[in-house]
């Protein structure tokens, strides 16, 4: 699964990049360019947003995400050779051996 970049908040947008006239990474003019894409909305103040768009999916400007790695199994067991059915048994001396 892939997660989508957020686009940047509304502070730090341009006017035309906040019309929906301008990629909102790269700020390319989506009037020349083929056209825009939406990628989402842009967080406001006091939980308004705006619909914001870039120029394509391949923008050099736009910020990379990866894919989160999948958890290693081996790496959730804890101690070493530890299973749920071998679990280590409390001490009956109260911790004097």
């Amino acid at each position: 699964m892939t997660r989508h970049p957020k686009p940047p908040p509304m502070d730090e947008l341009t006017y035309a990049q906040h019309q929906g006239w301008a990629c909102c990474w790269c700020g390319t003019s989506l009037w020349t360019a083929v056209g825009g894409i939406s990628v989402g909305r842009s967080p406001g103040p006091n939980g308004t947003s705006i619909e914001v768009y870039a120029c394509s999916r391949l923008c050099p400007q736009r910020p990379t995400t990866q894919t989160p790695a999948r958890p290693d199994p081996r790496a959730q067991q804890g101690r070493a050779g530890s299973t749920a059915s071998h679990r280590r048994q409390p001490s009956t001396t109260g911790g004097i051996t």
